[in-house]
């Protein structure tokens, strides 16, 4: 998603004095200054113990919501929980994504909240490192609501790869708390929906990796989970799977599921990879790089071209 365009800003802009003026409850009114983070997980055993600690140091609490693991991702962030003072561990399974996420922000405390996915993965040292944000975000007038555009590398299909139309995703995960804010299914898409007089903010640096990797069993069903959400869907499909199935066998023309996940390898992962560049987006965090090495997912290359992806 990319932040608005100028006008649209400017006009944001000029609606957040606002707040400083005293026409509307100033954002320092509401909850002491500090940053919560929320995770929502769900079968992320993979990458969740990498991405908590890599924010230890960003927030003041992080706040993290079970979706109704079946990997043995609950287990292990209850061992985080007795490890690390600020994680608070909760469990809301089956929810719907958007009931997940206002469920996290409800429980979170201090003024400034960020979304953090289970597969995200911030610098912890370097120019790049998160730390810097904290800084840059407490800098900032607490008077004034914002809401701040993320820019991560968006790794996909394996550790080499990024996303080819864009190597990152702009993400406007990060913002100031108000009872007004809300997180919203708009066309399928979830989407963080804030007051008019929200100061609309890009931060540049990549300082954090998406994680697109996943077996290719789970990447299929969560190229559907968000067209599943939409209430017709939801209402009809009892859940993701069947709905996986109704729209392999019917879109992709794919007898099984088994046959959709090589149609997704072929189709979706192959048509849009390229190289990651590591002069462009930097090197991978420190606590992905030990990930890395031990990966289990690879791109195979034939004549120059990728042709299958492998787990092993």
């Amino acid at each position: 998603m990319n932040p608005p365009g100028l006008i649209y800003r400017v006009f944001r802009n000029i609606c957040s004095y606002a707040a400083p003026f005293g026409l509307i409850q100033r954002s320092s009114k509401f909850r002491p200054q500090g940053i919560s983070a929320m995770i929502r997980v769900k079968n992320a055993i993979d990458w969740i113990e990498a991405c908590i600690r890599s924010i230890d140091k960003l927030a003041d609490e992080i706040v993290v919501v079970d979706n109704g693991s079946t990997d043995g991702s609950y287990e292990l962030i209850k061992k985080l929980e007795n490890e690390i003072n600020k994680l608070r561990l909760f469990s809301f399974p089956d929810a719907t994504l958007v009931d997940l996420s206002n469920y996290a922000l409800n429980l979170t405390r201090y003024q400034w909240v960020i979304k953090w996915d289970a597969d995200f993965i911030a610098h912890t040292n370097g120019d790049s490192d998160i730390r810097k944000l904290r800084k840059f975000i407490l800098s900032l007038n607490p008077h004034y609501y914002y809401c701040i555009y993320l820019r991560p590398v968006h790794l996909f299909g394996d550790f080499e790869h990024v996303f080819k139309p864009r190597g990152f995703l702009w993400i406007d995960s990060l913002h100031t708390y108000s009872p007004k804010v809300k997180y919203i299914l708009k066309e399928g898409i979830e989407r963080l929906k804030v007051p008019k007089y929200f100061r609309i903010i890009t931060y540049d640096d990549y300082c954090l990796f998406h994680i697109n990797i996943k077996p290719i069993s789970q990447m299929l069903l969560r190229h559907f989970l968000t067209d599943w959400q939409i209430p017709e869907n939801i209402n009809n499909f009892k859940n993701l799977e069947d709905y996986t199935f109704y729209r392999v066998t019917n879109d992709w023309k794919c007898k099984n599921l088994r046959e959709a996940e090589k149609y997704y390898i072929q189709n979706i992962i192959l048509k849009y990879i390229t190289k990651f560049d590591e002069t462009k987006y930097g090197k991978y965090p420190d606590l992905l790089k030990i990930i890395v090495e031990k990966s289990k997912y690879k791109i195979v290359y034939k004549n120059g071209k990728p042709v299958n992806r492998i787990d092993t």
